[in-house]
């Protein structure tokens, strides 16, 4: 938040890429902890995602959101 000026700190005092670490180990000990399987939760992840391509009114709408996410920043 505070590279996209969100948040009101020095942006030399954000660890973005390690705090991003620090969650993806998180998630990895909590899926060790629950025995969850995360290469397969990704794979039906990226399956369906795929499969949704296919469908032309969810493209649609993800075409919308891209164009109103683009306003939005020109907006800015």
């Amino acid at each position: 938040m505070t590279i996209e000026g969100k948040l009101a700190l020095p942006v030399e005092n954000v660890r973005f890429t390690r705090n991003i670490a620090d969650a993806l180990i998180q998630l990895m000990r909590l899926s060790n902890f629950y025995a969850l399987d995360l290469q397969q939760a990704w794979t039906d992840l990226l399956e369906e995602g795929y499969a949704s391509l296919n469908n032309e009114t969810i493209v649609a709408i993800m075409k919308a959101t891209i164009r109103q996410n683009q306003e939005r920043r020109a907006l800015d």
